[in-house]
């Protein structure tokens, strides 16, 4: 199923196809904003800054991220992590941000998962 055939059937009526896609995307902007929050604070990115984009204060945007951004992303094997941590900057393979997104996944109430694509 691709984005038109999914708004059709939202028009439809069909709204709990439509809450499910709500909720997958509501996932999948978790994940994204993840990544980039990690990607920021590799880069030298302040905790203000990442608020700042994100239109939250810091405060929240380090409550919500904190410890977890500032480690290595976890696809670096073991070596790869401690070299990034122990020289304080970033290697190559940590500042690699994956861009491929998983297909949306629809989830039905009874815990079945369906490929929208």
């Amino acid at each position: 199923m691709d984005v038109d055939d999914l708004v059709a059937r939202v028009r439809a009526g069909d709204p709990a196809l439509g809450l499910r896609a709500v909720g997958a995307l509501h996932r999948l902007a978790e994940q994204v904003e993840c990544v980039a929050v990690a990607a920021a604070r590799q880069q030298g990115w302040s905790w203000e800054q990442i608020g700042d984009a994100l239109g939250v204060s810091r405060q929240s945007a380090h409550a919500k991220h904190g410890p977890a951004a500032d480690q290595p992303p976890s696809h670096l094997t073991s070596g790869q992590r401690e070299k990034a941590t122990d020289s304080g900057v970033a290697t190559d393979s940590a500042q690699e941000v994956t861009t491929d997104a998983p297909a949306l996944r629809l989830r039905s109430p009874r815990g079945r998962s369906r490929g929208a694509g």
